[in-house]
């Protein structure tokens, strides 16, 4: 994996959520958590952060199509 770093003393992360925003955003916590050698606790998101309509939209759709 090294290889495809940009630079000596880089990382690259290949993280896997699908499209699960849940999962998606637990492996994002918990990799940078491990990264800077923190304890990681997934807690809810602020409300009216950039993006909330997107995040909003998305928990609707995906709901619709579990039917």
């Amino acid at each position: 994996m090294a290889r495809f770093a940009p630079a000596p003393g880089r990382l690259v992360l290949f993280l896997e959520g699908g499209y699960d925003l849940d999962a998606l955003t637990n492996s994002v916590g918990a990799s940078l958590a491990a990264l800077l050698d923190a304890p990681y606790r997934p807690e809810e998101a602020t409300s009216g952060g950039p993006g909330g309509q997107v995040v909003t939209a998305a928990r609707e759709l995906r709901q619709r199509l579990a039917l």
